[in-house]
């Protein structure tokens, strides 16, 4: 028997060990994961929107996000992103930031929930839940809020209505110490108060 004939009954002889030695079960690999079924999920996720040439629109970072796509794999339908900040640049600059944040494309909202704030170059928002309508520029949200604009600090405690775009602010239920114009006045009443 020459040394090549040799070589192949080796290869028999291992093929043959390894089809023994296999186990008809194996340990399934289960992955933890916050949202299921998600098509794919990222650790340490960014995404940056620009319009037209390189203007940056908006940036996006988290901890960890998951997105949904449709069944065609072409269009995103919603991201949920834990741990995240969300900085808009365009149209006006604002700044978010919540535990957790549902990106829904089709309906343009966000859904920030846990420490959720909101602040622009007017306004400052502390909430444990925000509504965000993107195009129309609209806040809302019917839990408790706490509001600081200019020389104005106040509680809603039934929520807030912020419409930049048409310069409406609605605090519902407003509660707490409002100082304006060098005077303060004690807001207790269950009426909103509009500024």
């Amino acid at each position: 028997m020459n040394w090549i004939d040799w070589s192949k009954v080796k290869i028999f002889y291992l093929f043959f060990l390894l089809i023994i030695s296999c186990k008809d079960e194996y340990p399934i690999l289960k992955e933890e994961s916050r949202e299921t079924f998600a098509n794919l999920r990222f650790s340490n996720f960014r995404k940056i929107q620009y319009k037209g040439i390189g203007i940056k629109k908006w940036e996006l970072q988290s901890e960890e996000a998951y997105v949904y796509q449709d069944e065609n794999q072409q269009n995103v339908k919603k991201i949920i992103v834990y741990n995240f900040t969300f900085e808009q640049f365009l149209p006006e600059k604002a700044f978010f930031k919540a535990k957790k944040a549902v990106l829904d494309q089709q309906e343009n909202k966000m859904f920030l929930e846990g420490d959720a704030e909101f602040s622009d170059k007017e306004i400052q928002l502390k909430s444990d839940t925000l509504i965000y309508e993107v195009e129309k520029g609209i806040l809302d949200t019917e839990h408790p809020v706490i509001l600081k604009r200019k020389n104005t600090e106040l509680k809603c405690l039934k929520g807030l209505y912020y419409d930049k775009k048409n310069d409406l602010q609605i605090c519902r239920n407003p509660a707490g110490t409002i100082i304006q114009n060098n005077r303060t006045q004690n807001k207790d009443e269950t009426n909103n108060f509009f500024f």
